[in-house]
């Protein structure tokens, strides 16, 4: 006789890496959509951004790419997973070289997708290993630099960029300040 404690009415379904990563990731950054608030209007956490760009970037996109290399790199780093780590180098390698493109075209340089990858490039860096943590300022440098490309009003004109704007823009006032000042602002 079967034990029925045993039988499920549907198959179990392991969830693939992608899933758990990008899961892991949203759960360890990102706090969860509360029921109170207006669903396009971003949570108050620094990056509630995030989740908003990626469901309206296109699947293979520079920022969809950037944002799987972050939640892999995060995933191999929490989870003691290599596999992880080996998927984050290979959306890292691709999203530079979807960046240099998105970079190179002036409607696209000053799109929310651009200055968000650009932005996640740094904090990619910042995740890795220590010989990697030279090109943090490099990507740092790459997103001021984006940041020019719109108004104040530009980025207060809806509430993802003004988000986006806040956390890009307080990273490079904390990059500008000398180590030796505990808080300059």
């Amino acid at each position: 006789m079967p034990d029925l404690a045993r039988m499920h009415l549907t198959p179990d379904v392991e969830p693939d890496l992608h899933h758990l990563a990008f899961e892991r990731f949203v759960y360890d950054f990102i706090a969860l959509e509360s029921p109170k608030r207006p669903s396009e209007e971003p949570v108050d956490v620094a990056w509630s951004f995030i989740p908003k760009i990626y469901r309206a970037a296109a699947k293979g996109s520079c920022y969809r790419t950037v944002v799987d290399a972050v939640a892999y790199v995060n995933y191999a780093n929490r989870c003691h997973a290599p596999q992880a780590m080996a998927l984050a180098e290979d959306c890292m390698a691709r999203g530079i070289n979807l960046i240099s493109k998105m970079v190179a075209d002036k409607n696209m340089a000053a799109s929310d997708e651009t200055l968000g990858s650009v932005y996640l490039l740094a904090v990619y860096e910042n995740m890795t290993t220590v010989q990697r943590k030279g090109t943090f300022i490099a990507h740092q440098h790459g997103a001021n630099a984006l940041l020019q490309l719109r108004t104040i009003e530009q980025f207060y004109s809806n509430p993802v960029s003004a988000k986006l704007y806040d956390v890009a823009y307080s990273q490079m006032v904390r990059t500008m300040c000398p180590s030796s000042i505990h808080s300059c602002y």
